[in-house]
């Protein structure tokens, strides 16, 4: 199928950031035909325990936009208990990531996710994100207005033919 482009944008955490909670995105929940994934630029990489990013692996398996908890804790007694990897059969598991700098992470919009918190003193870990998906439903994620999107006359003749 088609795949487009849908949205991008920088997503840096300085020292002392506090982080994300456990959460996953929206898409298409009930059509397993559409795919959202997002890829993450790591300009300057992370270390576990700071600003590190945190998955579940197989999580996004499950197609579920409701995953949110405010802790690891949270995570393993409420979303994860019982669940098991969908193809494995394992149950499901934390795995805190690493990043040396220059990685790039691809991820599934409907795995479930989080960061920790940057140290007080830690430079800003510089991240850019693109999304792409197929086309098929709408992107809650997109950040292009309706403004924008108007186009007006002329505007084709400030864009170099290629």
């Amino acid at each position: 199928g088609s795949i487009r482009y849908d949205h991008c944008f920088t997503l840096n955490r300085p020292g002392g950031n506090g982080g994300a909670n456990w959460h996953s995105h929206a898409y298409a929940e009930e059509d397993e035909s559409l795919g959202f994934m997002r890829i993450f630029f790591y300009v300057n990489g992370f270390r576990r325990g700071d600003g590190n990013l945190k998955v579940v692996p197989g999580s996004h398996l499950f197609r579920d936009a409701q995953v949110q908890a405010t802790s690891d804790e949270d995570l393993m007694t409420g979303w994860m208990k019982g669940r098991r990897h969908p193809l494995s059969g394992e149950p499901l598991k934390i795995e805190e990531l690493e990043a040396p700098a220059g990685s790039v992470a691809l991820m599934w919009t409907h795995a479930a996710h989080a960061v920790n918190s940057r140290l007080e003193g830690s430079d800003t870990r510089w991240c850019v994100v693109y999304g792409y998906r197929n086309p098929g439903a709408a992107s809650p994620a997109r950040r292009i207005t309706p403004e924008f999107e108007n186009r007006f006359e002329g505007a084709q003749d400030l864009m170099p033919l290629y």
